[in-house]
């Protein structure tokens, strides 16, 4: 980890980091909040709201859960080259090999 793809924040401290290849990542927004009830005094109860995160989308994440995402294969470091994957194989009908 460079210290460039780090910043320092309160306690928590934040590391990018990019969702690899055939990935998705479900995620807390950083400032969206959304209400899931209200109190017994009428205030709303609000949570953080959850986006999804794709292949190649760049995330901001707690360094503890970058650690965790790059062991299980979800994240990638964003200053590395992805390794070159190539597709599976192509299976082509042959007309000759039906008609035999």
């Amino acid at each position: 980890m460079s210290d460039a793809n780090v910043e320092k924040t309160g306690k928590a401290r934040l590391v990018r980091a990019t969702v690899a290849r055939g990935r998705t990542l479900v995620i807390p927004h950083p400032t969206r909040k959304r209400t899931i009830g209200f109190a017994a005094d009428g205030k709303p109860i609000q949570v953080a709201a959850h986006v999804e995160r794709g292949p190649g989308d760049e995330v901001e994440l707690s360094e503890a859960e970058v650690v965790y995402y790059r062991k299980t294969g979800f994240l990638v470091d964003p200053t590395t080259k992805a390794p070159a994957v190539t597709e599976g194989a192509t299976v082509t009908e042959n007309a000759d090999a039906r008609a035999a």
